[in-house]
């Protein structure tokens, strides 16, 4: 646990990273990039192998496709229109 949540944190800090530059780039919209990282991190979390039950590891396509979804509106809510 204690490594997940390490790598987590690094992760964090990489998309930090990038949603500082998109904001400075003006096509983001993100005034708090290191909190709107570890936002990002926790709503994929629940999709990560060790997180899914039995059924829905046999489902790939159902996982993907939510997968997708999140994606879609986690980078629209961010994008400056």
């Amino acid at each position: 646990l204690a490594r997940r949540e390490a790598y987590f944190k690094i992760e964090a800090g990489v998309f930090a990273g990038v949603l500082r530059d998109g904001a400075k780039r003006g096509s983001l919209h993100c005034p708090d990039p290191k909190d709107t990282a570890r936002v990002l991190i926790q709503s994929t979390n629940s999709l990560l192998p060790f997180s899914l039950s039995a059924r829905e590891l046999g489902h790939r396509d159902e996982v993907e496709a939510m997968i997708g979804s999140i994606a879609s509106l986690l980078v629209k809510g961010l994008a400056r229109s």
